[in-house]
């Protein structure tokens, strides 16, 4: 909880990082948790928009179950933690309807 309190307050991946003496993929772990119990997660603050597009369409043309394929179809030019905080946000919009 705390590190979505540091979130709501606008820090980035990275400074909630630095602040909790953790890595960034503890934080985006933390947060993608968080999205997945419908917690108030800003996306938009986290994966720009155009990349949240392009995961997107990768995930409608591969499917959300493998990782991997996933990063590879997006020629290894997304990390796995931007996949993952776009695949669990998808997954809770789609839980919603």
């Amino acid at each position: 909880m705390y590190t979505l309190q540091l979130h709501q307050q606008g820090l980035s991946i990275q400074e909630i990082a630095h602040r909790r003496n953790v890595s960034e993929s503890v934080v985006s772990g933390h947060l993608i948790k968080l999205i997945g119990t419908s917690q108030s997660v800003d996306i938009n603050r986290l994966v720009s928009l155009p990349r949240q597009q392009a995961i997107t369409e990768a995930i409608g043309a591969v499917g959300d179950t493998r990782l991997q394929i996933i990063y590879e179809y997006l020629g290894e030019q997304y990390s796995y933690d931007e996949i993952c905080l776009v695949r669990a946000a998808l997954r809770q919009y789609r839980m919603e309807f």
